[in-house]
């Protein structure tokens, strides 16, 4: 929603620092806010939701961060940042996939008949 939107650089031509910081300080409030739900998870699902978690944020706010230098010094269309850029939505996508996954694989434990969640290599 928000690549269609865009709502962080609606944020970032309002102000002066970058959206990544009150979205870095946003993903911990909401993590801490569900700790309790994930320690209720079996053991393996509750990793894959962190690893998954982890992964889009840092693609979200990590790379992301370390790309403003890019746009401060008005170099967007260079090799170097479209590469970061790839590195940026290949990080958010494949913690999407993988909290899919781990939903999934989830939901398929909890049925009399289960759901068989297959990775293909």
């Amino acid at each position: 929603m928000d690549e269609v939107a865009g709502v962080h650089e609606t944020f970032n031509s309002l102000v002066d620092y970058s959206w990544t910081i009150p979205e870095g300080i946003a993903a911990a409030v909401f993590g801490l806010i569900y700790l309790r739900f994930l320690w209720h998870l079996p053991a393996w699902t509750r990793w894959v939701f962190i690893a998954s978690a982890s992964a889009f944020i840092s693609g979200a706010v990590g790379v992301e961060m370390s790309t403003d230098w890019y746009e401060d010094e008005d170099l967007l269309d260079t090799l170097a940042y479209n590469l970061w850029n790839a590195v940026e939505e290949g990080l958010e996508m494949g913690g999407v996939v993988l909290f899919i996954y781990a939903l999934l694989d989830y939901m398929g434990r909890g049925q009399d008949t289960p759901v068989k969640v297959k990775m293909s290599p």
